[in-house]
């Protein structure tokens, strides 16, 4: 059996963090981390070590363009699979979500099997 991969989940909404969390333990294929704020999320990201980083953008403090700009900066976190979730609009989200590295752009509201299905995508990466 293969190592579990490594999940970082990020949002200011801890209902939304919870649930997420929850679907991906009972899959039994992932370890998971929450953080609920930027700055949590790099010190949570220095320790876990994440395969991927599921990343609100709007979050008190630093933002989620910011986290995952400093995320590609670290020598240790530049290789997680950052997935960028916004309500913002389409076409912007599209353009900064390249701009800072992220492989995927899921938008607010989102459907949970796709998001599911998006990590379990990038999760597989090597």
């Amino acid at each position: 059996m293969s190592a579990k991969k490594k999940v970082l989940i990020v949002d200011d909404e801890k209902d939304l963090v919870e649930m997420l969390a929850i679907r991906l333990e009972a899959d039994g294929r992932y370890e998971i981390g929450t953080a609920f704020d930027g700055e949590e999320a790099l010190a949570k990201a220095s320790e876990l070590d994440p395969d991927v980083v599921v990343l609100d953008t709007v979050m008190p403090g630093l933002d989620g363009w910011q986290v995952a700009r400093r995320l590609r900066d670290d020598e240790r976190t530049k290789d997680a699979a950052v997935v960028i979730m916004t309500a913002g609009a389409a076409a912007e989200s599209k353009r900064k979500a390249q701009e800072v590295g992220a492989v995927k752009l899921v938008l607010k509201p989102y459907d949970q099997k796709e998001l599911l299905s998006v990590i379990r995508e990038v999760g597989r990466r090597p």
